[in-house]
């Protein structure tokens, strides 16, 4: 990752834009979107541990369940327009549970490793955001900002976004932490509160 290569790929994506005569799309935010998944550990480990006082040597308790995760794939545009989350969960049938208790705007998916899956990537394109983007009226086509993981560049998405008005532009490989916003702005806030509400549970819980 260099300044040079950054700048080069601003210029391939630009000069993308230009050859289809699509460079219009830069002009109006709410056609401009990012999107992103990250995991939440559902036993996430602290900072901090509960010991009394003057003891010198403190342990903390390793669950059998510390990998336990969850994905969640946020997609934002850059005027703040905001589209149904999906969230991808580690069973092979979802418990009545969470289905019942689900808003039903949002997407739900699962996976063998609770991580996201081409074909979970897939079925939210589909299935979530393009009908989102028809129902909130956004101008097509719009561009789709994402990092390049094989999960997000399946030939199935491709061909889907090609006829539907979705440009797929995938960051500049191994730069996301420079160029990702939802990574800065939106999931090391999230991550934070999550952490400290984990917490603040864990202590009333078992005090």
């Amino acid at each position: 990752v260099t300044h040079n290569n950054i700048q080069d790929w601003f210029s391939k994506v630009n000069n993308y834009l230009e050859e289809n005569n699509i460079c219009q799309i830069l002009d109006d935010p709410s056609r401009i979107f990012n999107c992103d998944e990250t995991a939440f550990f559902l036993n996430p480990k602290g900072n901090t541990v509960l010991a009394k006082r003057g003891v010198k040597t403190v342990y903390q308790k390793v669950n059998v369940n510390e990998k336990e995760c969850l994905t969640v794939l946020i997609t934002c545009s850059a005027s703040g327009l905001v589209a149904p989350p999906t969230i991808i969960f580690k069973q092979k049938r979802t418990p009545h549970d969470i289905i019942n208790n689900y808003p039903e705007e949002w997407g739900l998916g699962k996976s063998d490793s609770g991580w996201m899956t081409s074909e979970a990537f897939f079925e939210f394109v589909a299935n979530l955001f393009y009908p989102w983007l028809i129902k909130t009226q956004i101008t097509l086509p719009v561009i789709l900002f994402m990092d390049g993981h094989t999960s997000h560049l399946s030939l199935q998405t491709s061909q889907f976004c090609e006829s539907h008005g979705i440009v797929l532009v995938a960051f500049y490989p191994n730069a996301t932490h420079l160029l990702q916003p939802m990574d800065i702005a939106v999931f090391r806030p999230l991550k934070e509160a999550w952490r400290k509400k984990f917490h603040e549970w864990r202590i009333n819980t078992y005090e």
